[in-house]
């Protein structure tokens, strides 16, 4: 990903950071493998992370199985449930239960196949012997790693989210580590360091972000 990017000492973009105890402000970070990242540049987090398959439940009479699992823009940690409540042969009748962790309903799937929404997204697979009501399946979400990357508006693993701005260029050939502010700070929002993407970020969208780490402390202002 490439970025948009002036040299900057970093009191150019930080202007105030909490240091009364030993640079409280700052965090010792480790950037993901292959990043190219920038001295101001706002980061995400890998807060989620989940398997590509569903797990079937040992009760199940049939086959199918749910593979190409992906997350949604709003997927929660936890354990989806899905659940075969409605299987007729003729006329052909498929109804799919979808559960988030919360145990709220999702829209159902309505056959085999590919479904999407917003916090969840697999393929039900048909198997042998077919599958029967009553079948269910779970896929979970668990926490990421941790590592932090540029932000990312598609991303699905809690990179969307700003969580702070890198103090110092990182060139991440293997994970490694570096500092940024997390909390508690003055930043000066038009020296602030975004990645360059196509479509470009928006005014809307850099206040969204900024708005996300106003939210832990880090308050961005017009340079005087």
């Amino acid at each position: 990903m490439s970025h948009l990017h002036e040299d900057n000492n970093l009191r150019d973009i930080l202007r105030y950071e909490d240091d009364s105890a030993g640079q409280l402000s700052r965090e010792v970070v480790t950037v993901a493998t292959g990043e190219t990242l920038y001295q101001g540049e706002v980061i995400g987090k890998k807060t989620k992370a989940i398997a590509t398959t569903g797990t079937a439940d040992g009760g199940n009479s049939g086959g199918g199985t749910v593979t190409t699992v992906t997350q949604g823009l709003k997927s929660k940690l936890g354990t989806y449930t899905i659940e075969a409540m409605t299987i007729v042969v003729s006329p052909l009748e498929q109804v799919f239960q979808v559960r988030d962790p919360d145990g709220n309903l999702l829209p159902d799937a309505l056959a085999v196949g590919a479904y999407t929404s917003d916090q969840i997204n697999f393929t039900i697979v048909e198997g042998s012997p077919v599958i029967a009501e009553g079948d269910k399946w779970t896929i979970a979400i668990s926490a990421g790693n941790g590592q932090v990357t540029a932000i990312s508006l598609s991303a699905v693993d809690g990179t969307s989210e700003a969580y702070g701005i890198l103090t110092e260029d990182c060139t991440a050939t293997a994970a490694t580590e570096a500092v940024a502010i997390v909390k508690d700070a003055v930043i000066v929002a038009a020296n602030v360091v975004w990645p360059v993407t196509s479509p470009a970020w928006s005014a809307d969208e850099k206040a969204a972000a900024l708005a996300q780490l106003a939210a832990k402390g880090i308050v961005a202002r017009a340079e005087a």
